[in-house]
């Protein structure tokens, strides 16, 4: 039989060290009845009377010391492994339907008089009560590259929603020496988060981690209270919904990490914004049309419906008086980021690709290709730099309907200038079909924005 013994130097609870040798052997020893005798270590320093006044608790995964003068044992300082790291930090955690999301940052290695170089970083879970030690609940993740989880999230799925859970970090060293420490515990709650039940900031951490897919769906509501003027017209606590288009859409070009969504939905009844001169032929810029005079120079870009009417000339944080950005409630525009669009910010009767370039936009108008997935009227190279709506290539409605009279269908401007003409905008009229109309014709807007 080859027997091995395992040195191992240890600090007891007084500070004094021992030196305690484990025996193993390659051979299995038989009782006679045929059971297998345990070893050494199983028998003396794994017994609840432990070996030379030391015992290895596997309930913890500890070395004990036996104290006299209490006669209760405690786990050692330190055994075979040495020295540990510090704790983990800017633990961040958000609620999943039956999942809990969690970051943080890992410790660095240790320094001082014994070094300590860190190994991983073990994340523990269990109900009722906080983990004692690494063996005390389920191991959710073993993470051994620094910072994997400091920018993006850890998900732990398969969870109740509503059940409190506790966690606690276990940073270990390359010579398996763990960090226990209160300070590296947490608690978490999963619940179902319904779009309309949050606010707007919660949304906007979800959006920066790129997570908007994992919480909800395209097409699901938020709502929200429209007031004050806007061009002529003046909206008074106007209750309409924005749904999302898209996650993270077109996100080459346009950005990533940003929810696309559309105003709007009243009762469930796609709507469009409309002022009291819909239908009409308007030469001046509070109205909604395109511009003040039927003329597509200049584009997009410099449109009275986009730089005065909705706003994009300011900001959210300083938007511009008397435009739609200005009646948006103040959570919302705190929240709402800047997407780069292409679009044909030229005009005229030409359909060149030079005249389709980049603006910065908050709030904005679809486009004719955004909608309906092919170009009909607009610019041949708007296509190339756009992609369409997940809402719209899904096969949901692009009819609307009067935002105070949800019976009566109406045409929606588009940004797109059209190719042919030099007075008309693209729109979609109110069958749903692709159509342009003169610019300075009032029509219903729906305008999108990113948050």
């Amino acid at each position: 039989m080859s027997v091995y013994k395992t040195r191992r130097r240890i600090r007891g609870n007084n500070g004094s060290y021992h030196t305690v040798y484990e025996e193993t052997s390659t051979d299995q020893v038989k009782h006679t009845d045929g059971t297998t005798a345990a070893g050494h270590i199983d028998s003396r320093v794994s017994s609840s009377s432990g070996a030379h006044g030391f015992r290895y608790n596997s309930g913890t995964d500890a070395l004990e010391v036996y104290n006299e003068s209490t006669g209760q044992w405690v786990q050692a300082v330190s055994s075979v492994g040495g020295a540990t790291v510090g704790n983990v930090s800017n633990i961040s955690t958000l609620p999943g339907n039956g999942s809990v999301y969690v970051k943080w940052t890992d410790p660095e290695d240790g320094g001082g008089q014994i070094s300590a170089t860190w190994g991983g970083t073990l994340l523990v879970r269990k109900t009722g009560s906080t983990p004692e030690n690494r063996m005390d609940g389920t191991i959710v993740v073993d993470s051994k590259v620094r910072n994997a989880y400091a920018e993006s999230y850890f998900c732990d799925t398969g969870l109740t929603n509503g059940t409190v859970y506790y966690y606690k970090f276990f940073p270990y060293t390359t010579s398996n020496a763990y960090t226990n420490s209160p300070e590296n515990a947490f608690t978490a709650t999963p619940a179902a988060s319904a779009l309309n039940d949050v606010p707007w900031p919660y949304i906007k951490t979800i959006s920066d981690n790129g997570l908007g897919a994992d919480f909800w769906d395209i097409g699901d509501i938020k709502t929200i209270l429209i007031h004050g003027p806007v061009g002529s017209s003046s909206f008074t606590n106007l209750s309409v919904s924005a749904f999302i288009l898209s996650f993270s859409h077109n996100t080459a070009k346009e950005g990533d990490n940003r929810i696309h969504f559309q105003i709007g939905k009243i009762n469930g009844v796609s709507v469009g914004l409309c002022d009291g001169m819909y239908g009409e032929i308007v030469s001046n810029y509070s109205a909604f049309n395109m511009n003040m005079s039927d003329s597509n120079a200049g584009g997009w870009e410099n449109s009275a419906m986009r730089k005065t009417l909705l706003g994009n000339s300011n900001t959210p944080s300083s938007p511009l008086a008397m435009s739609l950005m200005s009646a948006l409630p103040s959570d919302l525009r705190g929240v709402m980021k800047a997407v780069t669009k292409y679009t044909d910010n030229t005009g005229g009767s030409a359909d060149a690709s030079s005249y389709v370039t980049s603006t910065v936009e908050y709030l904005s108008l679809p486009s004719e290709y955004e909608v309906y997935g092919l170009r009909y009227l607009a610019n041949s190279a708007e296509q190339t730099m756009q992609e369409q709506y997940e809402y719209y290539k899904t096969g949901n409605s692009k009819i609307a309907y009067h935002h105070s009279e949800t019976s009566r269908s109406v045409a929606q401007w588009l940004r797109s200038p059209t190719a042919q003409h030099d007075e008309l905008f693209c729109s979609v009229y109110n069958d749903g079909r692709a159509m342009s109309d003169s610019a300075s014709v009032s029509r219903a807007i729906r305008p999108i924005f990113y948050v």
